[in-house]
């Protein structure tokens, strides 16, 4: 059992679900012992409030000492709370007890109970299959425990104020909602009272009942029972819950500070918190549940899942896998790729059908079983270098069809920022989101960082420039992730000359992607324009020393002329589109410092 100062969850725009099952009380006293009458109560009930109601029922369980006639149904009064809260006659008068006795004391017991009905606390044990379908109406919260010191187990009964609120208003809408939760909805509606914590309009105490409440009624979800042996604390598991949410729906990490201030209304609470994280002292830290790493600042902390969190996570509900899918930025799912014929050497031929080998799914699981016995990394890091569009991305996206793989393609400019810090928190929540695909996936996917160079290249001088610090620190995690990489990573660069020594050792194969030789740039334009001979495709292969990247640029315009001059482009055209791209190449500069 979670720890139950509950209140509950209530939404006025839903009707609370009825559950009714027939009970009844033994008993021998006569029914005028606590009927009254509809036709003597009628005319004041409809303006009685329910409060009163309530209160005339417990008064007439305590008169006859819980020994009530067997037709309760027909008890007007009792009828109309029955009717309000959607529950048995019978537990609708333990309901009016403990509501009763609840504006005495906080927490009810048994022998509250039995005190106040002058009957044997055994009597009120004879009814915990009530009790407990008043407990899944989320009517009552019982809060079971053991006491040291009196060295027997007890039960305690509240009454959520969402409850109470519902029967001071006599609105039957704002009863709690009866409904199961999957765990993305659960996750948001935890959200929603942490909200109204933090804007004023819930008190800490009651974010707790209402939080608990809420997990007990959806105990039967897997994420609930596992975190209910976790044992954490009451400030535990609202700042974990609050975490799960916040990282499947908004990113890699959660700031401690802003978490802690949403959360806690007290100094005193805040820093407890903080400090247990931050000394290891916290469940969640000895758990492995959560880690913290530094913010921008010298006492910014941020917390995030562990991998053991995201796999609780992601194996409860298939709603959260597609959610994760859905936000990963850059994802290329195998199915949507379209399968293109490329043209190879030799020798890249052989690397990319062995390679191509290793990945099959069948093969991978061998190896990385393999290398897991033997203590060595299990992960798979390719590099492909060569010149611009000889099809190093395109080999990739193809090697992904063929193992069914999906992509997670790292834009590189989208890791780098202006502001000091956010640079290393993107590259963070890239392998963040590559962990989460890993996790959810059946086959490996492939993490892609295109034209990597830009990312992996020489150390910078960090006495020169802060731009410098920045580099070196994406550079530090990326090495500090690759150490423990379990999938397949995947890197292009046209400059191998500027790649850093610590990178190039990390990469288990190189690949050297060249241009084609006229014999294969024949092939290609053959493959790429049908309507061409044998003889002119070869003219154009020997005359224009073009990758396939230049090839494709020519085919383009090519179709681009046939489509608005509704003609097929002349041989003659082609050759002019050939030496304008190959010009292009040859009078192009570099850009930049290096020569």
């Amino acid at each position: 059992m979670f720890v139950f100062r509950h209140g509950c969850f209530f939404d006025k725009n839903k009707k609370n679900h009825q559950c009714r099952y027939n009970a009844s009380f033994p008993g021998n006293i006569a029914a005028n012992s606590m009927i009254m009458t509809e036709t003597s109560t009628q005319g004041n009930t409809s303006s009685e409030r329910l409060t009163s109601q309530l209160e005339h029922i417990a008064k007439m369980a305590r008169k006859s000492k819980f020994d009530l006639p067997k037709d309760l149904d027909d008890e007007f009064i009792l009828r109309k709370v029955t009717d309000f809260l959607g529950c048995s006659p019978v537990q609708s008068i333990i309901f009016a007890v403990i509501f009763q006795l609840s504006f005495k004391d906080e927490d009810v017991s048994v022998n509250d109970i039995a005190k106040y009905l002058r009957c044997s606390p055994i009597r009120i044990l004879d009814y915990t299959l009530d009790i407990n379908q008043l407990k899944r109406l989320r009517l009552i919260i019982v809060r079971s425990g053991h006491s040291f010191f009196r060295g027997f187990n007890y039960q305690e009964y509240f009454i959520p104020a969402s409850v109470s609120e519902a029967i001071g208003n006599m609105d039957k809408s704002m009863l709690p909602e009866t409904e199961k939760l999957k765990l993305l909805p659960l996750l948001d509606r935890i959200y929603q009272f942490i909200n109204e914590r933090e804007e004023g309009n819930l008190m800490f105490d009651d974010l707790i009942i209402d939080v608990s409440s809420l997990l007990d009624y959806n105990s039967d979800l897997k994420f609930v029972k596992i975190l209910d042996g976790f044992d954490l604390s009451e400030n535990e598991l609202i700042l974990y819950l609050l975490t799960c949410r916040e990282i499947l729906n908004d990113g890699d990490a959660m700031d401690l500070g802003r978490a802690c201030n949403k959360i806690f209304p007290d100094t005193s609470s805040r820093f407890e918190m903080k400090r247990d994280l931050v000394k290891g002292k916290s469940k969640l830290i000895k758990l492995d549940l959560v880690k913290l790493q530094d913010g921008f600042f010298r006492n910014d902390r941020e917390v995030l899942l562990t991998d053991k969190s995201l796999d609780l996570l992601l194996e409860q509900d298939a709603d959260v896998i597609q959610l994760n899918e859905k936000k990963i930025l850059g994802l290329v799912k195998h199915a949507t790729i379209k399968k293109q014929k490329l043209f190879y050497n030799e020798y890249e031929q052989n690397h990319l059908n062995e390679l191509t080998s290793i990945l099959q799914q069948k093969n991978f699981l061998k190896i990385q079983k393999r290398m897991k016995q033997k203590n060595m990394p299990a992960g798979i890091s390719i590099l492909f270098h060569g010149a611009p569009g000889t099809g190093k991305t395109q080999s990739t996206y193809q090697i992904a069809s063929q193992t069914r793989r999906d992509i997670l393609m790292v834009d590189i400019s989208d890791t780098k920022s202006m502001w000091f810090g956010e640079s290393e928190k993107r590259i963070k929540a890239v392998f963040t989101d590559y962990k989460k695909l890993l996790a959810s996936e059946k086959n490996c996917p492939i993490i892609l960082f295109n034209e990597a160079d830009a990312i992996f290249s020489k150390r910078k001088d960090v006495d020169r420039s802060g731009v410098g610090q920045t580099e070196n620190a994406i550079q530090n995690i990326i090495l500090q992730e690759l150490e423990d990489f379990e999938g397949i990573l995947i890197a292009t660069t046209n400059l191998t000359f500027n790649f850093d020594k610590a990178f190039e050792r990390r990469f288990l194969y190189k690949i050297e992607f060249h241009n084609p030789d006229v014999a294969t740039r024949t092939l290609i334009w053959k493959d790429k324009i049908p309507g061409l001979t044998v003889e002119q495709a070869g003219i154009l292969a020997e005359k224009f020393e073009m990758s396939g990247g230049g090839i494709e640029n020519v085919v383009r315009k090519v179709e681009m002329t046939s489509i608005l001059g509704n003609h097929r482009a002349s041989f003659n055209s082609i050759q002019e589109f050939c030496i304008i791209e190959a010009r292009t190449k040859v009078d192009r500069k570099s850009i930049g410092f290096i020569k």
